[in-house]
């Protein structure tokens, strides 16, 4: 049964399972961290499993774009069909959004936090000025 399947085949059901696979362990750690963020249970221990469950996140993440590419480039079906289906234009788009908006709150909340440092510095400044 398995002499009459081309090695093309073989190959895109391998890259769909670690397509798959790679899909259900982002799933699996976002849910981990979910339920990690809660109030009562924050503390430094916490804290470290959440940054080691972001890095695999990352990693799992990064194996979904990649055997995604793989899938378009080396399966069966081709780019031109991969490039002409929406599914695949939401999917990446999705995949630039999410990290976009994490680096703007990051930056933006950086920019308040330098902001007020500032403000805080001109006020005592002024004070510090006034009183000589």
């Amino acid at each position: 049964i398995l002499e009459n399947r081309s090695p093309r085949m073989t190959l895109e059901a391998l890259l769909a399972f670690f397509h798959l696979v790679a899909i259900m362990t982002m799933v699996v750690f976002m849910a981990s961290e979910a339920a990690l963020c809660r109030m009562e249970w924050m503390n430094a221990a916490v804290v470290h499993r959440l940054v080691r469950l972001d890095l695999i996140y990352m990693i799992a993440a990064a194996c979904v774009v990649l055997a995604g590419l793989a899938r378009t480039w080396w399966g069966l079906k081709g780019v031109g069909w991969y490039w002409s289906q929406p599914l695949l234009h939401a999917k990446l788009g999705l995949f630039a959004a999410i990290p976009a908006v994490y680096f703007y709150n990051h930056f933006t909340t950086k920019v308040k936090l330098y902001a007020s440092e500032m403000d805080d510095f001109a006020l005592e400044f002024l004070n510090i000025s006034e009183r000589n």
